[in-house]
């Protein structure tokens, strides 16, 4: 026998934060399914209702953001945007706790995949699906009317983005970052709105620029496909920020973490490489687990080009990366970002951080992490990669020149949208 209670729309007046169903031979409690987070003595009842009529948007739904997601849901968020650019793949499944192997199988999209399983865990929340890269022209729709941004990417040229969105929408932005065994994470605070989910509204702490003012030059930092992931680096570094993108959501703004923390659970032992997200990392000897804090107090600028001038280059779409599809070659020209105030990078015509940044010892960087791919070869001034076994949608064998302007060309398809994510993937983005 069954006694199902309706489900309200999340966050109506009707809503009581009481969606389940009890079923004879059940504990016959007629708790809320969130009772354990309820009676936490620094949540409560009245926490949990503004949790249940808020709105986050996870941006990327890969590892970061699938564990993201997960955590999200099951606390009670009410309504729930996925923003995602790709289809689940077979190796996605080591790290990617949302996912199946039947999703990598079909393909399927991983906001659609990413919706069944939040829909499974609680079928009372609003899901929205955005099956899209999100670029300038995009991410304000993409995005809505989200009371928090959480950030699940695994490239550097969004996340600039998202900050523009955060700081001129007063909205708070989780950002988040993993790759090989180490991470970041760091509320975004600037400018957040009065009232509302997500606070109490005055501004406070640094945006993204503040603390990280350019993006790495393209290439500069390893990336998940070249230096890997290790699946419980983003079990904690999820955690992290699901719990200040929690605390935010229920109004419990006091409660938020405002320090950039890194985490290394490789204690340094493997080798080089930064923390996705904002190239910080921990360096250490041994195994033992690292962990630093970094209070953001005192950090925010008031000569900030973003919350300070309130210029947000990034989504206005003058500082993001151009592609161009090359005619009759079967392949795509990936610019990256252009640095902010380089007349010589404007008069010479070519992208201002690979110019400044790259150069041929960033290549020579760029060659030693994409040797374990593929063959690879840095002949005057250009790196040429051949990565095994990695083709276009069409069939055809990838190949990448990488010049020491930060120029990429990617051979083997015609579609834009593909070159980029060949291009994150491996060069970064």
């Amino acid at each position: 026998m069954t006694a199902a209670l309706a489900h309200p729309d999340p966050g109506s007046p009707s809503d009581q934060t009481t969606h389940h169903t009890v079923r004879a031979g059940d504990a016959g409690s007629g708790l809320s399914r969130w009772h354990r987070q309820e009676i936490l003595p620094w949540f409560g009842t009245d926490a949990q209702r503004r949790l249940r009529g808020s709105h986050a948007a996870v941006v990327g739904c890969g590892a970061l953001g699938g564990a993201q997601v997960d955590l999200l849901a099951r606390a009670g968020v009410g309504r729930i945007t996925l923003i995602d650019r790709d289809v689940v793949e077979w190796t996605n499944l080591q790290r990617q706790s949302l996912y199946v192997e039947d999703d990598a199988r079909r393909g399927v999209t991983k906001v659609a995949a990413a919706a069944a399983r939040v829909r499974a865990i609680d079928s009372s929340i609003a899901v929205r699906e955005c099956a899209a890269d999100l670029v300038p022209e995009n991410a304000l729709e993409c995005i809505g009317d989200a009371d928090v941004i959480v950030d699940g990417l695994d490239g550097f040229e969004t996340r600039y983005i998202l900050n523009d969105v955060a700081v001129s929408r007063g909205v708070p932005y989780v950002h988040c970052g993993v790759v090989a065994a180490r991470g970041t994470t760091m509320p975004v605070m600037s400018g957040a709105r009065s009232g509302g989910a997500a606070g109490d509204g005055a501004a406070g702490g640094p945006c993204l620029r503040c603390v990280f003012d350019e993006p790495p030059a393209a290439g500069a930092e390893p990336t998940c496909d070249t230096a890997g992931v290790f699946g419980p680096a983003v079990a904690v570094m999820a955690g992290l920020a699901a719990a200040n993108a929690i605390r935010l959501l229920a109004g419990l703004r006091d409660q938020v973490d405002m320090a950039l923390v890194s985490v290394d659970l490789a204690g340094g032992a493997h080798g080089a490489g930064g923390a996705t997200g904002a190239g910080m990392g921990a360096a250490g000897a041994g195994a033992a687990p690292i962990f630093m804090r970094m209070s953001l107090e005192g950090a925010r600028r008031e000569d900030c080009v973003c919350c300070g001038a309130r210029r947000f280059e990034w989504l206005m779409g003058t500082r993001t990366s151009d592609t161009t599809a090359l005619c009759g070659r079967n392949a795509v020209q990936v610019k990256p970002a252009r640095a902010a105030g380089s007349a010589r990078d404007a008069a010479a015509g070519t992208a201002g951080v690979g110019a400044d940044c790259s150069g041929l010892h960033s290549l020579d960087a760029l060659a030693a992490r994409l040797r374990e791919l593929g063959d690879v070869r840095v002949e005057a001034g250009v790196l040429h990669a051949m990565p095994r076994g990695e083709k276009s949608r069409a069939g055809y064998p990838i190949e990448l020149a990488v010049f020491a302007d930060g120029r990429t060309i990617v051979r083997g398809t015609s579609d834009i949208d593909e070159a980029r994510r060949i291009h994150a993937r491996l060069v970064g983005s």
